[in-house]
């Protein structure tokens, strides 16, 4: 998880030596950020963890012309109380390839 840490906009919140939160982002640096991976375990769920996590994501990844993510229905609210809006985006998904026998 350190690597992943290191490697580009990505945060994370520990108790002690436990890890309970984690975020990142994949960004070109200028025009977009895509928020990736949102994971607060159940137990701080509501505590501040999250908000506090995307306040050192959205600073990490910087001043690109936008931040974009994907969510279900029940957490838009979390993600508007740190400046997201919900758009008219469909959401595209190619599956996996099946390997050749």
């Amino acid at each position: 998880m350190t690597k992943v840490l290191e490697s580009g906009p990505a945060v994370g919140a520990w108790d002690e030596d436990r890890l309970v939160g984690f975020m990142r982002a994949l960004s070109d640096g200028r025009f977009a950020a895509y928020v990736e991976d949102v994971i607060v375990h159940e137990e701080y769920r509501g505590s501040g963890v999250g908000g506090d996590l995307m306040a050192r994501l959205l600073e990490e990844v910087g001043d690109v012309a936008k931040v974009n993510l994907f969510c279900n229905p029940p957490v838009i609210p979390f993600y508007e109380g740190s400046g997201f809006r919900q758009t008219s985006y469909a959401l595209m998904q190619r599956s996996q390839r099946q390997p050749e026998a």
